[in-house]
């Protein structure tokens, strides 16, 4: 369902597509494809409540990489993100990760 649903959302370009966009572990491994949605501008808490700051978080569709890695590279035709954190909002069909560059 995942997959499906992304697909409709990359046709309207709300998603990035598995062809524009690749993982990889470490810089000299082999990329493969994935898929991913972008969000610019998250907004986050501090630790008593009030919001602190903005980041960007990427979510990985889990059927492209099971298991995404700490420092792994994506990287889409017009950016390239390195995984920092995952986020506690991941489930058993997507990862979300907060990430540096892009």
């Amino acid at each position: 369902m995942d997959a499906l649903i992304h697909q409709h959302m990359a046709q309207a370009g709300l998603a990035e597509k598995p062809s524009a966009c690749t993982y990889r572990a470490t810089e000299g491994d082999t990329p493969i494809p994935c898929a991913i949605y972008v969000d610019r501008a998250m907004q986050f808490a501090g630790d008593v409540g009030p919001v602190v700051g903005a980041r960007v978080v990427i979510g990985i569709l889990r059927s492209y990489v099971q298991d995404p890695v700490q420092g792994a590279l994506i990287e889409t035709a017009t950016a390239t993100f390195k995984l920092e954190g995952v986020e506690t909002s991941s489930d058993e069909s997507i990862t979300r990760w907060v990430v540096s560059g892009g």
